[in-house]
């Protein structure tokens, strides 16, 4: 009772919010961080809601910070922004709330600081619109490993764990030359998929020859923002010599955060029975090969062959490289996807210069889009405003451009190099 009095105590101080704070503010953005629950456990999802609140109205959508960070997983879940509107004092303001879902790695105090909103609101008395930052106050996440699961190495902790495994193919009177495959699954309930371990521990064996596919890893998030994590790893094995061997049993151990107890979840041994002597050149005694195959020969001395050729005439494919890749750099594609990144990138300068490269290069340079017209007035323009370039802003001239490089392909097919003077009238 003590600790959640002063994490609300807290609260109320760096928020500012509540109706005394709320007359202090002249009508200044005020922010409030949520967070459910204060203290978790490693790798338990805590709800982390942020809402910023101008007592107007918001011109363009609030710019959220990264809270990307070592020693957690942070990730949005479906619907992750709303708008909402609060009643302070006599008049109700309106505002954004940002929702995270952040995943804590190592025990400890997980902290953020430094963060900042970026928005635009309306200013109360002139209506123009304001541009400014709003800092975040410090978060603070206790994450603890509860009392009686500190043996688990791993910690997984969850609400529901599930282990299953599947075999294609039979597991008795297998010949030399037969092969099967072991599918392990792992689920569970409240971790996202990476922090499940490895569950398929390599096991070399004489006469059975294993290849391992790369594991697949799969986050589920629920309506109520609840994460199911699933890992499956594959393994093939390939009976190379007659004999008996045993794939190792497979066990999860995790804690119960229902029952608050340690539970071990167990996939039994699966023994393979093999029969028909062995594959040429492997000893069924698992030395290895007697002889070197014809085919294997013939491999050797073909890929000699190619090497000897590549280093006489490897002077000669330099060249042929190098005129491929400038060939590449200097055609409408390259021009195109350089531009797209510049966008991306929000930089300004380097958009307006993929612009007048790939401009050039299609035949645009009449047809300027609007949103990279009312751009470059910003850049060139009497008071330039500066170089940012808003989410909605790269946005609208990715459509732009889109539709730009369509209508020029379609005049180009038709024999028609001309565009309109403008894209947008």
């Amino acid at each position: 009772m003590i600790r959640h009095l002063a994490w609300l105590l807290a609260f109320v101080a760096l928020t500012g919010i509540g109706p005394a704070a709320a007359d202090e503010t002249d009508g200044l953005p005020m922010v409030r961080v949520d967070l459910e629950p204060v203290e978790a456990t490693i790798g338990q999802a805590v709800t982390m809601r942020i809402t910023v609140l101008v007592s107007t109205w918001f011109p363009d959508p609030p710019v959220w910070p990264s809270l990307d960070t070592t020693n957690a997983i942070v990730r949005l879940p479906p619907d992750s922004s709303r708008s909402v509107s609060e009643r302070i004092g006599a008049a109700t303001w309106s505002g954004v709330t940002r929702k995270y879902l952040v995943f804590p790695q190592i025990p400890g105090n997980l902290s953020f600081s430094g963060k900042a909103i970026e928005l635009s609101y309306a200013d109360p008395e002139t209506r123009e619109t304001i541009v400014t930052q709003v800092d975040l106050p410090e978060i603070v996440i206790e994450v603890i490993v509860p009392e009686g699961a500190e043996v688990l190495v791993p910690y997984l902790a969850g609400q529901a764990v599930s282990l299953e495994q599947t075999i294609e193919g039979t597991t008795d009177d297998l010949s030399p030359g037969d092969a099967i495959v072991r599918t392990v699954t792992a689920s569970i309930e409240g971790m996202p998929a990476m922090f499940l371990p490895q569950l398929i521990e390599p096991n070399e064996v004489s006469g059975l020859d294993q290849l391992a596919a790369s594991p697949t890893l799969e986050d589920e998030v629920g309506d109520a923002s609840a994460v199911t994590g699933t890992r499956v790893e594959s393994i093939t094995y390939v009976v190379e010599a007659d004999g008996t061997y045993r794939l190792p049993e497979v066990s999860l151990s995790w804690w119960d955060m229902s029952s608050g107890e340690v539970r071990t979840e167990v996939l039994e041994e699966i023994v393979l029975h093999t029969s028909g002597g062995q594959l040429d050149g492997v000893a069924s005694n698992g030395e290895g090969r007697d002889f070197l195959s014809p085919g294997l020969i013939l491999s050797v001395l073909i890929a000699g062959m190619v090497c000897v050729l590549l280093w006489l005439f490897r002077e000669r494919l330099r060249g042929i490289i190098a005129d491929i890749r400038e060939r590449r750099r200097m055609s409408e594609h390259y021009a195109y996807g350089e531009l797209r990144k510049a966008i991306s990138s929000g930089d300004l300068g380097r958009i307006d210069a993929c612009w007048l490269t790939w401009s050039a290069r299609i035949g645009a340079r009449s047809a300027m889009p609007r949103t990279m017209s009312g751009l470059m007035a910003m850049r060139y323009g009497a008071g330039a405003a500066g170089t940012e370039v808003t989410s909605e802003a790269r946005a609208s001239l990715m459509r732009e451009l889109r539709e730009l490089r369509r209508t020029s392909v379609r005049r180009s097919r038709h024999g028609r190099s001309d565009l309109p003077a403008t894209l947008n009238p």
